[in-house]
């Protein structure tokens, strides 16, 4: 019997005692039960040292799989965090930026208002010599027919002073034929000529005079003329250069308006690229979690391999079949 299951020292379950009806035969049958129970486990220890290690390997790969696209994930999660950043610094210089235009558009309206106001007082200040120069215009052509009527009148004195000389003439006249007793008549007629001669000399001198005023009124009068529609288009340049002026600060009201919208929108994209910042940052912290627990796992699966691969090089000592 001992010759008979000496191989199972050795490894070998498939070796069976002869069992006899004595009592060496009950030995050899309870030493047989023994050897197909150690069979049976060995197979079952091999069959499972077989899973394991395939499971293992399989799962060593799964791990350094995950351990490489975590690591992956980490590097493109670093790379949006630098592009996200470069996003945010680019969000606060157009929030800086805007601010500045602001500040310069602000500045700008100070200057065109105030501009606007002094083009309002240069407008009353031209209104003023306007209504100025007119009202001297005015005057004028009341001088103008003044000096028309006394022209008049210094004809009509003109005419008097002809017909008195005249008058006169007929009257010395008259005294010569007289005689002796129109002398006296004479001397006064001849004083009337005079009188009428001296009268015509200083109504000839009157309208010199009024003829060279007359002149001068129509020249300022032309001046005044010419000043009235130079005030004029003065007055209607100052009112479109402040109609200018009002569409400027109407439309650095719009850029102002707009410029404070920009300011907002950039505030808030730099606020929400914050909080993606942030979010990004703790699934990068979770990737990088991961990538280190994944190739803690895949060291202990790859331990676990090679318990296995032990395990199975013990149990390959046993023969079963």
């Amino acid at each position: 019997m001992l010759r008979t299951v000496r191989p199972a020292f050795s490894g070998d379950l498939t070796v069976r005692a002869n069992v006899t009806e004595n009592e060496i035969g009950t030995i050899a049958g309870a030493y047989n039960t023994t050897l197909d129970s150690l069979k049976e486990i060995v197979v079952q220890v091999k069959e499972a040292v077989e899973t394991v290690a395939d499971t293992t390997g399989n799962s060593s790969s799964a791990m350094e799989g995950l351990s490489f696209k975590a690591q992956k994930q980490l590097e493109e999660l670093e790379l949006a965090v630098e592009q996200i950043k470069a996003t945010i610094e680019a969000s606060s210089i157009t929030t800086q930026n805007a601010k500045k235009v602001d500040s310069a558009i602000e500045q700008a309206d100070s200057i065109v208002k105030n501009g606007d106001r002094a083009m309002n007082k240069t407008v009353e200040s031209i209104l003023g010599i306007r209504e100025t120069v007119a009202d001297a215009g005015k005057r004028v052509k009341r001088l103008s027919d003044s000096s028309q009527k006394i022209s008049r009148v210094v004809n009509l004195i003109s005419s008097f002073a002809a017909q008195t000389n005249l008058l006169a003439l007929n009257a010395a006249l008259e005294a010569t034929r007289a005689g002796e007793y129109g002398k006296g008549f004479a001397v006064v007629a001849d004083e009337v000529r005079n009188l009428s001669l001296q009268s015509s000399e200083a109504t000839t001198e009157i309208e010199k005079l009024v003829r060279e005023i007359q002149e001068e009124t129509q020249e300022v009068a032309a001046a005044m003329e010419t000043g009235v529609q130079q005030v004029a288009e003065g007055t209607n340049l100052v009112t479109e250069t402040r109609d200018s002026l009002n569409e400027i600060v109407s439309s650095t009201e719009e850029i102002r308006e707009l410029v404070k919208d920009i300011s907002l929108a950039a505030d808030a994209q730099t606020k929400q690229a914050e909080s993606v910042t942030k979010v990004v940052g703790q699934v990068a912290t979770i990737a990088y979690e991961t990538s280190e627990d994944s190739q803690r796992i895949s060291g202990s699966f790859q331990e676990l391999e090679k318990l296995a691969q032990n395990l199975q090089s013990s149990i390959s000592r046993f023969r079963v079949k």
